[in-house]
């Protein structure tokens, strides 16, 4: 009965807290709520919260109740825990999801002795991630699950906390400024812009920026090698025997968009095959995402374009997985092939993209966590005096991704022979 009236409860659409009468329904309740997956409610129940604890072990959860939680096991766990990379996307999220709404990490920090623990928290650092143009709607998505991936993994070998502030624009500069001057440090997720709160911090505050290059932060920054996507991408076209290579940039207000951009321009240039009606932009705005996109862009009217161009380019670069699945979609309804018709090239190596779409997408994959773990790690040397003198001075480190190739990319020409013959004497 309790549980129909709960189903009644939710079905109603209701969110945020419930109450519960006494201690042992809530703990019921509580167990039931984490093996349907329902994390996104706040519980009260009636006992002195050290009571509860004592009593029903609240914080003592285990590896096995925290893998049996998530529907992983105890292995994947473990290497959430140690920090370990060799974790798939989705079994990395869901595990810190649990990790989070049982509070197990924090519980585990409270092993230290009731005498010292207040003062080892005092000593803890702290430093504050935020995203001024990302809001809470980014918590699930992939892009944002490896960023923080590698910040855990920077905090947790440092014996660091940290708490992430995803875009308020409700608030002024001053008063976000004011929310992050108790932080020992800030690790900026960079934006189009330079923040207009970055005018108020206090100049000792030590800041460093990721993911992408702003010339305009005045702070350290690790940022992914954009122009190198463009470049490898090309190369990798023109190794396959491809001469007429187009590029696709659906959204030309995107920096890191623009500056892949660049990498192939300069290939094709270099190669002597650049034509500049090859390179195709959709002009864009640079209005405010705070949140991700959820449908596919458009691809038709590129297509069309492409299909229209005599001589027609064999091979397409896209600046990113989402637009490549685009034009697939477009393709698809006019019954085009991929890669017979052209080959298709993406940018992140987003796995429920690239190996999900039929051919499989050659896409070029991106360390997002090693660029979010060395800022955060470069960060807290600051907070310990090493490496001050970068402080206030804009300077940055690129780091590097890798080709992945798949179906999508045929091999034309006489790389095509080259091919068929190695692959004949493996035959043999």
């Amino acid at each position: 009965m309790r549980l129909r009236r709960l189903n009644t409860f939710m079905a109603s659409g209701t969110r945020g807290a419930v109450m519960f009468r006494n201690d042992f329904l809530f703990m019921n309740i509580f167990m039931n709520f984490h093996e349907w997956g329902l994390t996104n409610f706040r519980f009260y129940g009636i006992m002195k919260p050290e009571k509860r604890r004592k009593d029903f072990g609240m914080s003592d959860y285990t590896i096995k109740d925290i893998a049996r939680m998530a529907g992983v096991s105890t292995g994947t766990v473990s290497r959430v825990l140690n920090g370990a990379d060799n974790i798939a996307p989705d079994l990395y999220a869901r595990t810190m999801e649990v990790l989070r709404s049982t509070n197990y990490l924090e519980s585990k920090r409270r092993v230290v002795a009731a005498g010292t623990e207040s003062k080892v928290r005092r000593m803890m650092k702290r430093i504050c991630v935020v995203t001024p143009d990302m809001t809470a709607a980014w918590s699930g998505h992939q892009l944002w699950n490896e960023y923080l991936h590698g910040i855990e993994n920077a905090c947790r070998a440092a014996n660091c906390r940290y708490e992430v502030q995803f875009a308020s624009p409700e608030l002024s500069p001053e008063e976000q400024a004011e929310s992050l001057a108790s932080s020992d440090g800030i690790l900026m997720k960079n934006a189009l812009d330079v923040p207009a709160f970055m005018n108020y911090l206090p100049p000792e505050l030590p800041v460093v920026g990721f993911g992408s290059y702003n010339p305009g932060m005045t702070c350290p920054q690790i940022a992914i090698d954009n122009y190198a996507v463009g470049a490898v991408l090309t190369e990798y076209c023109l190794r396959m025997g491809h001469t007429r290579i187009a590029f696709v940039n659906h959204e030309t207000h995107h920096k890191m968009f623009v500056t892949r951009e660049q990498g192939y321009v300069e290939t094709m240039r270099a190669a002597g095959l650049y034509d500049e009606s090859l390179l195709m932009e959709n002009k864009t705005d640079a209005g405010k995402e705070y949140s991700p996109l959820q449908t596919l862009p458009d691809m038709k009217e590129t297509l069309a374009k492409l299909l229209f161009m005599t001589p027609r380019p064999t091979a397409v670069i896209f600046v990113n997985d989402w637009a490549a699945a685009g034009f697939y979609q477009a393709c698809q309804g006019r019954g085009i092939a991929i890669p017979e018709v052209f080959s298709v090239c993406g940018v992140d190596n987003t796995p429920s993209i690239c190996e999900i779409l039929n051919p499989s997408l050659t896409s070029f994959d991106l360390p997002w966590s090693k660029v979010s773990e060395f800022a955060a790690a470069s960060l807290l040397e600051m907070i310990d005096g090493i490496g001050r003198h970068r402080m206030n001075v804009t300077s940055v480190q690129y780091l590097g991704g890798k080709l992945v190739p798949r179906n999508s990319v045929r091999a034309i020409g006489r790389t095509a022979e080259t091919v068929n013959d190695k692959a004949a004497g493996a035959l043999v």
